[in-house]
């Protein structure tokens, strides 16, 4: 699958699972700046291009996964931190979950949704 499409697929994907699990409106202000006005979530894009590129690596499936939830988990911190820093408040805040890090931007809720759609997309991916 072209990457661009995933992205553009996993961010409104992301963009409905949020608005069905909070069911509240919520916009992706980092594409404000493109002018799009659309309903997606692109940290979803991004780790769906994250779970895609770990893919190629010649690895048994168990060790795809384990990897890719590392690095998820470090991109959302890393994600989470910038996006405090560029819009002086905090997009998300897991603080109030069991388990919570990186001044609540990682849970082990958040880690379990990104386990789960590592493994849907691996597995369509590996069809």
């Amino acid at each position: 699958m072209n990457l661009i499409v995933l992205f553009f697929v996993a961010s409104i994907v992301g963009y409905i699972y949020e608005y069905l699990l909070t069911n509240k409106y919520k916009t992706s202000s980092d594409l404000a700046y493109l002018s799009l006005n659309l309903p997606m979530l692109t940290i979803y894009g991004y780790g769906a291009i994250i779970i895609a590129l770990i893919n190629y690596l010649d690895w048994m499936m168990w060790q795809k996964i384990l990897f890719a939830i590392i690095i998820l988990n470090i991109f959302e911190c890393m994600v989470g931190k910038i996006s405090y820093a560029y819009n002086g408040y905090q997009t998300w805040n897991y603080s109030d979950e069991c388990l919570s890090g990186c001044g609540g931007y990682v849970s082990v809720k958040a880690s379990v949704v990104w386990t789960i759609c590592c493994i849907l997309l691996l597995g369509w991916l590996n069809k």
